[in-house]
């Protein structure tokens, strides 16, 4: 049997740099967080999306999604890492990745490239430079809520040891914050 993994989708925050809530921005015949969800959605057993600001709309757009779980993060003014903490609550099996909404181009053979490391934290790069999603073992989830509130994802992660990948996908660069961030990849 197949690895059960499951993945926490960060899709609370208010794209306050973006004209518009870009989660639900469409990104062909498809939203961006749909995108997301469907480069993942055969890798991992069950998807936990964080939500906050416009849960009601990403609720609608996710009814589809049979692995979707919704979590709502009371906090969510309080920045990403309030998310993440709200979404590692929820894990259940050894194994997670942690992926922002506004990323749509990461391949599925990245998460399951991934997937075949077997260190408590794997990044991947491209091009020496580190990316998402980033691949967890549950056993770490007690230290990750331990720490500091006005800590992140980023200071957690440099006080663990950590593996980087090289991966064959630009698609772990491609977040979206700005609008020309959206006008770059449209056409990819």
């Amino acid at each position: 049997m197949k690895e059960k993994v499951e993945v926490i989708v960060l899709a609370a925050g208010y794209s306050s740099r973006f004209p518009e809530f870009k989660p639900l921005i469409k990104f062909g015949d498809k939203t961006l967080l749909e995108r997301t969800i469907d480069n993942l959605y055969d890798v991992c057993s069950r998807i936990i999306v964080v939500c906050g600001f416009r849960a009601d709309d990403i609720k609608k757009i996710l009814v589809k999604y049979e692995k979707a779980d919704i979590v709502i993060n009371e906090n969510y003014s309080n920045g990403m890492f309030s998310s993440i903490l709200t979404g590692v609550m929820q894990i259940k099996e050894d194994r997670f990745f942690v992926v922002p909404a506004d990323m749509p181009l990461i391949k599925e053979k990245t998460y399951l490239y991934l997937l075949e490391e077997n260190e408590d934290i794997v990044i991947p790069v491209y091009k020496k430079k580190k990316g998402h999603p980033v691949l967890m073992k549950s056993k770490i989830i007690p230290e990750l809520l331990k720490e500091e509130k006005d800590s992140n994802f980023s200071k957690f992660i440099k006080k663990k040891n950590f593996k980087l990948l090289e991966v064959d996908d630009a698609g772990i660069l491609t977040d979206i914050d700005t609008y020309e961030d959206f006008e770059k990849i449209k056409f990819k």
